[in-house]
């Protein structure tokens, strides 16, 4: 009975991590098309103060 706990609960860690590691990727592709969208946005600021001038 013990063994069998023992491999369903590593199981479960294993899960567990996977999800976590998803759930990072996720964050940082976010952070990044974040980032992209800052750098668009102050290139399209740029380009109109440029305009403005």
């Amino acid at each position: 009975m013990t063994m069998i706990f023992i491999l369903i609960s590593r199981k479960r860690k294993r899960k567990r991590k996977r999800k976590w590691k998803w759930k990072w990727k996720w964050k940082w592709k976010w952070k990044l098309k974040l980032k992209l969208k800052l750098k668009l946005k102050w290139k399209l600021n740029k380009s109109l103060n440029f305009k403005s001038i």
